[in-house]
């Protein structure tokens, strides 16, 4: 009879059999990764929500805002007109912001401001930009000092060469040959004399006063009172008019009527109505898929109610004015025989319909929209920013306080995982342990007995294993 073990120790699948009791304590830290990953789409999906929430906050404040200022108020824009006779008037450019008065004057202009130019001695050499300088009577090296920038020079140089050399060299002026000559002009207008020293202007008589023209400032005069400009280009100091700036194109034989009015900007308000419910279906769209069956906020019901409060007053009679409700300037939740395949929750506009409404009335528009200081009422957008505290305000708000708990959760899961897996190792370690101590018990028994074996062996030869 023979008894043994197999192999070194005992033999057996230790490795399989810890990995088998880890596993089983391994599901427990799955499930919880499984939670914290649930917790933390969650978590992105709420944080993408407020983003939409905030933007539709942020595009009604642009809105409540119009009552603020002029410089706000999409609902009207200044517009301005230069006549002469009736008719528009080239010879003046007039542009305004909404801060301008409407206003009405008159504006003669007597002369332009022009550039002050100085111009070189007459040599046909400046006719052939291949020309080198030498040939103008200059040798050697030198400068040319222009508005108290310095450009060297040297015989060698071709005229072209010095001609890019002045326009580049930051001197404020730009260079070009005319008729046998170098004309040196300031980029700027106005009576401003031009600086000009050095060998080399010396040289091509760019020195001469002679051959300086000094430019001239406009001149122009507003309702009666004479003034002038270094530019043509005329602002609100100029003009004496917040917002307005002239460009004087030429001199005018009869005085020219400048006109300021305000006017209803049914563009401005379509286009700010277009960003509107664009933020707001996003929101309703984003919320509906976030929260439906299968949604990461499923079962969010303070969301649903946010929504649905939207929703409400969105399609609800705000005021007492002309128009009360959306649907009356042409904003509804879809055309009357819409499929009922169609979305409703999303807000179009019959842009028929609302340009019809804006024309007829536009006050009554913006009653409906932002209200009226002077009737003391609230618009849409003011019932619609108070709607969202509930959500967006930012200590006790919906968003806030959903995210700190779902923050809380997120932490408390982490730190479990983390004990968790320091647990199971401690556990895998003992295991591994443990059994190689008894792997080590069984390899020594095992050696006992094959030296039990051998005794056995030599006391009885001719007997029977």
């Amino acid at each position: 009879m023979t008894i043994s073990f197999s192999g070194l120790g005992s033999g057996l699948p230790i490795d399989e059999w810890i990995e088998a009791l880890v596993s089983s304590r391994q599901t427990t830290i799955d499930n919880l990764t499984e939670k914290q990953t649930q917790l933390q789409t969650k978590s992105s999906t709420l944080n993408s929500l407020k983003s939409l929430y905030t933007t539709l906050e942020t595009t009604a404040t642009k809105w409540t805002d119009t009552l603020l200022s002029p410089t706000s108020d999409f609902f009207s824009s200044v517009k301005v007109t230069s006549t002469e006779d009736g008719k528009d008037n080239p010879a003046i450019s007039a542009n305004v912001t909404n801060l301008s008065t409407p206003s009405e004057f008159d504006i003669t202009v007597e002369s332009l401001a022009t550039n002050t130019t100085t111009v070189t001695d007459k040599n046909d050499a400046w006719k052939n930009a291949s020309n080198r300088l030498s040939e103008l009577g200059f040798s050697g090296k030198g400068t040319l000092t222009i508005n108290g920038t310095d450009i060297s020079v040297s015989d060698d140089m071709s005229v072209s060469e010095l001609v890019y050399k002045i326009g580049n060299s930051g001197a404020g002026v730009n260079a070009y040959l005319k008729g046998g000559q170098l004309v040196l002009e300031n980029k700027t207008t106005g009576a401003q004399e031009m600086t000009v020293s050095g060998d080399f202007a010396d040289a091509v008589g760019l020195r001469k006063t002679e051959n300086q023209t000094i430019g001239d400032n406009a001149v122009f005069t507003i309702n009666g009172e004479q003034r002038t400009s270094s530019t043509n280009s005329l602002d609100e100091a100029d003009t004496g008019i917040i917002g307005l700036s002239i460009e004087l194109n030429s001199v005018t034989s009869e005085p020219v009527t400048i006109r300021i009015s305000r006017e209803a900007d049914e563009e401005g308000v379509k286009s700010a109505l277009d960003e509107f419910i664009s933020a707001f279906n996003d929101v309703i769209s984003k919320t509906d898929s976030a929260t439906t069956v299968g949604g990461d906020l499923n079962g969010e019901t303070s969301l649903n109610y946010i929504r649905n409060d939207l929703r409400t007053l969105i399609t609800s009679n705000i005021g007492s004015g002309k128009y009360k409700s959306l649907a009356d300037i042409g904003i509804t939740t879809g055309a009357v025989g819409t499929s009922v395949d169609t979305d409703t929750s999303q807000l179009v506009i019959d842009e028929e319909k609302f340009k019809a409404a804006f024309e007829a009335d536009p006050d009554a528009v913006k009653e409906l929209l932002v209200g009226s200081q002077e009737k003391g009422t609230t618009g849409l957008m003011q019932e619609l920013k108070t709607s969202l505290v509930s959500a967006l305000d930012s200590q006790n708000g919906y968003f806030k306080a959903r995210s700190d708990s779902l923050n809380s959760e997120i932490s408390n899961v982490t730190s479990n995982i983390e004990s968790k897996n320091e647990q199971l190792e401690t556990y895998r370690a003992n295991l591994v342990q443990q059994y190689t101590n008894m792997d080590l018990m069984i390899a020594k028994l095992n050696q006992q007995f094959t030296q039990l074996q051998s005794t056995l062996s030599s006391l009885f030869p001719s007997s029977d294993n």
